[in-house]
């Protein structure tokens, strides 16, 4: 059992957080696992999750997409048996057929963020000598209406041999999808809204020299991926035709990682509190209910435990679209916003990070 203390994603009480065993993976005597697919090999993840980060935000008829390629993404839900279908290019993921155990320890899902819908996620996996598709999928949806879903995830292709450790390309991406992207909104002219959510997706980092300070089993190369999720708020400011939000801001990230130490050797993580928040600076909302932007920030510590990790090179994009269907409280304003998002960061001692994923937030109403 390892621990290590690792205050750029995890916060506990003891600020200490827990290994499980992992180890091993990419041999062409043991098939490999989707633990395999998130570090393997890492340099070509993280340039490809860099890539997806610094991306133009991509809007299909029915969605918002961020990748390092230019594949187009589509789903079909069929919700008498709750199973997803997503189009990535000519590669079709199906949660029938693809669906396996995450051996990360994640937490269960929130409460759905949209009224009176439930919610769903599926890890996906499929290997070949060829190839690897890894995903992790979530639909949302209303038991009474098959035209009211929303469905998002991220993605990861690999061409080669995962089990060989013969990977020779990558590519990621991360989307957001649904029914209600089909048609324009009716964007107010005036007043505010607010909106909360989930966000969720991948993150890439990189451990520099400095994380010796806090403890000495953190070398200098050690390399974590996995998954992120949380809360997502935004305010829209009709008056002004702009939009903000911060993932992170008002209840921390959890992480739940693969690591894989400078020698080989790897790891899976539990979920754990993370010390990062990504804020996205004010946008223009365009009159089809879209927008984009590039001005985005992220912070690394907390003030209660005196962390304040200096931030360097950020670079990414954000972007999304308001729903066509109105909220519940008679206002007029879209019942929600949905879009994704990415940041790739580096700090002065090398240390470098990416965060890639997907957000949908619904109006907070007050009654």
């Amino acid at each position: 059992m390892y621990k290590s203390f690792f205050p750029l994603f995890c916060l506990c009480t003891s600020l200490f957080i827990s290994a499980c065993g992992g180890g091993g993976g990419g041999s062409s005597t043991k098939p490999p696992t989707i633990d395999d697919a998130r570090i393997v090999p890492h340099t070509m993840l993280e340039t490809a999750a860099s890539a997806t980060a610094s991306s133009n935000i991509n809007f299909t008829p029915s969605g918002i997409i961020k990748s390092s390629g230019t594949n187009i993404v589509s789903t079909t839900f069929d919700r008498e048996s709750v199973g997803l279908k997503i189009i990535v290019g000519e590669s079709v993921l199906d949660t029938a057929t693809q669906s396996v155990d995450d051996p990360l320890q994640k937490r269960p899902l929130l409460i759905p963020p949209i009224r009176r819908h439930h919610m769903r996620d599926w890890t996906l996996f499929e290997v070949s000598d060829t190839g690897t598709q890894a995903a992790t999928v979530f639909v949302s949806w209303h038991n009474e209406d098959p035209t009211d879903y929303l469905a998002g995830g991220y993605w990861m292709s690999m061409a080669g041999n995962l089990g060989a450790d013969s990977i020779t390309a990558v590519e990621t991406g991360t989307f957001i999808d649904g029914p209600e992207f089909l048609s324009t909104p009716t964007i107010p002219v005036d007043g505010t809204a607010h909106y909360r959510g989930r966000a969720a997706g991948m993150y890439t980092y990189a451990y520099g020299p400095m994380w010796q300070q806090f403890d000495p089993r953190l070398e200098n190369g050690l390399k974590e991926t996995g998954e992120y999720s949380g809360t997502a708020t935004f305010m829209a400011d009709f008056s002004t035709s702009t939009i903000q939000g911060c993932i992170g801001c008002v209840e921390n990230l959890e992480t739940t990682g693969a690591i894989v130490y400078p020698d080989g050797r790897r790891d899976s993580l539990y979920t754990n509190l993370s010390l990062a928040s990504i804020k996205f600076a004010p946008s223009p909302i365009n009159q089809d209910g879209t927008f984009t932007g590039t001005q985005l920030s992220i912070v690394i510590g907390d003030p209660v435990l005196q962390i304040n990790l200096p931030v360097t090179d950020i670079q990414g994009s954000w972007g999304g679209k308001f729903s066509s269907r109105s909220a519940s409280d008679g206002s007029g304003d879209p019942r929600l916003v949905a879009g994704t998002s990415g940041i790739q960061f580096g700090h002065p001692d090398g240390s470098h990070g990416v965060f890639v994923g997907n957000f949908f937030a619904t109006k907070e109403i007050t009654q």
